[in-house]
């Protein structure tokens, strides 16, 4: 009936006689002739399933008209052979399921409730039947089942890891949503995460919560000569010369037009290309925080700062900014 209908391998290896290690059916492997012969010669009792025999149902009628025509013109053993593919198939899923497990540990680049991301060089690189495989099973992983996952959405994705553009998005059934972003595949589940617009005025040295990213802003200060491993400082951490600085500072999301002299570099350039250049994903370019003094940029948070703020032989104090998870500090 699956065969028929189109299913693929997983389709064919129908109902196993072991489930999940707690589910087992004993008489699976028994044809409808031994069962009956074993209740005439026991004497017992039983009862038919009237419904079984209403052929108005596709699984009656392929038992009772296409199996028995098969049996009679083309092999009288066509039920042990399907029964024998089945089989087969159940073994050879068994042996790729493992394989996709395996070989998905070292395509993950994040995973967390309902987020899968993977990354688009390894998938891209995959034989088109282990990158089907792969892709039914992120979507299992995600949501449990592939209920209404068909053949169709499966190949809609792989097209969409092959296609030439770098970015691109996917609305499959209930819920699933793949989002291709440069070097990511995300797999998502649940409704479009869209980061709000945030913006907030830092008056004077303090410590500033963004609800919208859910992290933190820390200012601080310190001399030059507690400054001793500049270049070792993690993207998270920013040092500026805090005589480049003026208050008010503001901080907010990316903006169209956003421009800044990226440290190292000559001339300005705009922050969109700077995010392109260095291939941050647009999921995460408004969640970005931008901080500003004086109306000019200086710091793409935890990516690059200004060149005109760095510090230099001449800095005698050094400001400090930092982003720290929300985890990390008591928003009291």
């Amino acid at each position: 009936m699956h065969l028929l209908r189109g299913t693929g391998p997983l389709g064919l290896t129908g109902i196993p006689p072991v489930r999940d290690g707690r589910i087992i059916r004993p008489l699976i492997g028994l044809t409808r002739k031994d069962i009956l012969a074993f209740l005439e010669l026991g004497g017992f009792a039983y009862m038919r399933d009237r419904s079984n025999l209403d052929t108005k149902y596709l699984r009656n009628r392929i038992r009772r008209e296409l199996l028995s025509d098969l049996k009679e013109h083309y092999n009288p053993n066509t039920v042990l052979a399907l029964n024998r593919l089945a089989s087969i198939l159940r073994d050879e899923e068994d042996f790729w399921d493992r394989e996709v497990k395996r070989a998905l540990q070292h395509l993950v680049l994040k995973q967390t409730p309902g987020r899968l991301c993977l990354t688009h060089g390894g998938l891209s690189a995959l034989h088109p039947a282990f990158l089907r495989r792969l892709i039914r099973h992120a979507i299992l992983s995600l949501k449990g089942s592939l209920k209404r996952v068909g053949h169709v959405h499966i190949e809609a994705v792989a097209r969409l890891i092959a296609a030439p553009a770098p970015s691109g998005r996917l609305d499959l059934p209930q819920g699933v949503r793949v989002v291709r972003d440069r070097g990511e595949i995300c797999f998502l589940l649940g409704p479009s995460e869209e980061t709000a617009e945030f913006e907030y005025d830092i008056p004077h040295i303090q410590t500033t919560f963004i609800p919208e990213i859910d992290l933190f802003l820390k200012l601080s200060t310190c001399h030059r000569g507690d400054v001793s491993h500049v270049k070792n400082c993690p993207v998270t951490t920013a040092l500026f010369d805090a005589a480049t600085i003026t208050f008010p500072l503001q901080v907010r999301n990316f903006k169209q037009g956003d421009r800044f002299k990226p440290l190292g570099m000559v001339g300005s350039q705009k922050v969109k290309t700077f995010f392109i250049n260095h291939k941050v994903p647009r999921s995460q370019r408004l969640r970005c925080p931008i901080v500003i003094s004086g109306g000019r940029i200086i710091w793409v948070g935890g990516y690059r700062i200004d060149d005109s703020s760095k510090i230099t032989r001449k800095t005698k104090k050094v400001l400090k900014a930092e982003l720290l998870p929300a985890s990390m500090i008591n928003k009291d």
